[in-house]
């Protein structure tokens, strides 16, 4: 593997939906450039409203599509329908732990070799 690219991580939240299967919440680069489009810049991600239902779809959506291939992923109506009132008291902890599991980490060793490059 590519030294500069090892320090990417590969882990998710796992989490049980409506449809009483475990899915696990992962964001890759996919997720991300899919909410860079949906919400003009993943720069934006702080400013978020988590109290937007269509917001909470879309965080989710890009958590899942890891789980789907291209062209196969669910609608936002098909991920409304994964959601439950459980589930949505506890979303920001969701999004907030996967994507700090999914961000790289940030030891000295994987920065110099990033910064090589």
């Amino acid at each position: 593997m590519n030294k500069s690219l090892s320090y990417i991580k590969k882990s998710g939240v796992k989490i049980k939906l409506a449809d009483g299967k475990i899915h696990e919440l992962k964001y890759d680069m996919n997720s991300l450039e899919y909410l860079n489009e949906e919400f003009g810049s993943i720069k934006n991600l702080d400013s978020i409203e988590l109290d937007n239902p269509k917001n909470i779809k879309i965080l989710m959506r890009a958590g899942l599509l890891h789980e789907y291939e291209e062209g196969q992923e669910p609608t936002l109506r098909e991920i409304g329908k994964l959601l439950d009132v459980e589930m949505i008291m506890n979303f920001e902890k969701y999004i907030g732990d996967a994507l700090l599991l999914s961000m790289p980490e940030t030891d000295d060793e994987n920065i110099a070799a990033v910064k090589k490059k």
